[in-house]
């Protein structure tokens, strides 16, 4: 084996705000041979991301606080989700000797060593090289992993486990995802149980849970989630969001959005955590703390383009619902200024190409602009074309709002399909929208089936106003609303309040659909004078 000790060939990474302290730790791994040109810092995030997913690292050291701040948990995390994470590169936190809540802190991270500042040379030194060795060796196993040497796995691991002074978690890990590879579900939770029993670590039970939740096995990885809480370990992202999703199941939403509050409020630097708040929030129609925990996204910590596309549309999203509930319009030029800014993240293309994402936003703006015609096909066509399902849900919101029935039906029992399996939080919170939009269709749909039953009756004009409002994709039901209202007289059996209210919203409809083919449409004029003579007739409505 290589001399650890010689880092030469290491490319090292040093996470720390403070340039004097970062500058000596440089000194030291310089003084261990490491080779300036391999050999980087990063004084902030933005540098921190562009640096690991630019190279790979065989060596990360970061300070847990910095600043009076704690660092290290986002460093960590972002390190994990970067393109460049390696199972060869060693992570090593640098948290203050005399702060217990810093190394509890530091602990949780699971680094493969803890730095205690101060620190000397000597110590530096010693740690570095134990950290690295630790690591090669694990790289090996995790190579043969790779290529399916299991026996060979779990006898390196085996013996490493039992080495005096090696109490490292990680080999442990390595032969429980060595029975997992190979589909022993039992022989993998057996070595949790035991492991449960011989270390004070919350690793082997969250891990426990986790096999569970994935094997389907509900009941038990709720026991076990249960049981973590009682034991008092912090919480972890993947335990609590199984306590949240039975508690989503189990029609408790007010102590699911407790619990994925106070994960957001511990994990800041995790946005998902934070955006299925907002999607919680948004669920139970609290527009007003969707948008407090919209406010909150840790712009730093979101992890590529698409997020932060995702992010910024479910914004936009946020704010056409309460122009909704208010009755009112998002300001159109503001509005245009959003989704240009948007549509500038994705000059690259992302998921969905640059051109399905303009042609959505041109819908959205014109759905704003209280212009809701639109071809079933354009829908259709956006919505196949789309790879992102918050993106099919919006397009599915916009069906059910112009009264696209057919398709939000068809699009309802496709996207309720592709979330039965509920195994995580975002999978119920999408099936529990569903089920909301599925009662708004019933509700239309119930509407449209009372129009026809109208149109039998006679009652042409209520008939025609019913559909002009819940189904006002089609220019036609406005036009022959309109016509109607000028041919035949309103009974005092009609809906007077319904013809008031909808009437003008027809009438604005057509004008601006005509306006859009020719600016000074000769029939424009016509229809205006048409609304001023129904308005008044409906102030004193006749009898048929």
């Amino acid at each position: 084996m290589a001399d650890k000790k010689d880092l030469s060939d290491k490319r090292i990474l040093i996470v720390e705000e403070n340039s004097m302290l970062s500058s000596s730790i440089k000194n030291m791994l310089k003084k261990m041979g490491g080779a300036e040109d391999k050999l980087h810092k990063a004084q902030n995030v933005m540098t921190f991301k562009q640096l690991v997913n630019q190279h790979r690292f065989d060596l990360i050291i970061c300070s847990y606080a910095s600043k009076k701040k704690i660092v290290g948990p986002k460093y960590h995390y972002l390190y994990q989700q970067s393109r460049a994470y390696s199972r060869d590169c060693s992570f090593v936190v640098i948290a203050n000797s005399g702060d217990d809540e810093q190394s509890r802190g530091a602990e949780e991270l699971e680094p493969d060593n803890i730095l205690g500042h101060p620190f000397n040379y000597n110590q530096f030194k010693h740690l570095i090289a134990s950290s690295l060795i630790k690591r090669s060796i694990l790289a090996t196993v995790h190579k043969k992993l790779e290529i399916g040497l299991y026996d060979d796995v779990i006898e390196i691991c085996n013996r490493q486990s039992k080495r005096k002074g090696i109490e490292w978690l990680d080999f442990h890990k390595v032969v429980v995802d060595c029975y997992v590879k190979q589909n022993k579900y039992d022989s993998a939770l057996l070595v949790l149980k035991q492991l449960s029993k011989q270390v004070k670590h919350r690793w082997p039970l969250v891990k426990q849970i986790s096999l569970h939740n994935e094997l389907g096995n509900e009941v038990e990885a709720l026991t076990l989630a249960h049981e973590y809480e009682l034991l008092g370990y912090p919480d972890d992202p993947l335990v609590s969001q199984i306590t949240a999703r039975h508690s989503l199941l189990d029609c408790d939403l007010d102590k699911a959005v407790r619990v994925m509050i106070k994960l957001s409020i511990r994990y800041p630097h995790i946005v998902h955590l934070t955006l299925k708040c907002v999607m919680l929030c948004i669920m139970l129609s609290d527009y007003r703390k969707a948008s407090m925990f919209l406010a909150k996204i840790d712009y730093d910590s979101v992890l590529d383009d698409e997020e932060l596309v995702f992010i910024e549309e479910l914004r936009l999203f946020l704010e056409a619902l309460i122009a909704i509930k208010t009755r009112n319009k998002m300001n159109p030029a503001t509005l245009k200024t959003s989704l240009k800014a948007i549509l500038a993240i994705q000059e690259n293309e992302l998921i969905d190409s640059h051109k399905f994402s303009k042609g959505l936003y041109q819908l959205l703006l014109q759905v704003n602009g209280l212009n809701p015609v639109c071809s079933p096909k354009r829908l259709e066509l956006l919505y196949n074309q789309t790879k992102l399902e918050h993106r099919k849900f919006a397009l599915l919101a916009v069906a059910l709002h112009i009264g696209c029935l057919d398709l939000a039906r068809t699009w309802l029992n496709e996207l309720r399909l592709l979330n039965s399996s509920k195994k995580d939080i975002a999978m119920t919170i999408s099936c529990i929208v569903l089920d909301k939009a599925e009662a708004i269709l019933s509700v239309k749909a119930q509407a449209m089936q009372q129009a026809t039953e109208k149109a039998s009756l006679g009652r042409v004009i209520d008939a025609l106003a019913i559909k002009a409002k819940e189904a006002p994709y089609f220019i036609n039901h406005h036009s022959h609303f309109i016509n109607a209202m000028l041919k035949f007289k309103v009974s005092d059996s009609s809906n007077i309040e319904l013809l008031k209210e909808q009437f003008p919203v027809s009438v604005g409809i057509v004008i601006e659909n005509l306006i859009k083919q020719d600016p000074m449409h000769p029939k424009v004029t016509q229809i205006q004078k048409a609304k001023r003579i129904v308005q008044k007739r409906l102030q004193t409505p006749l009898h048929a």
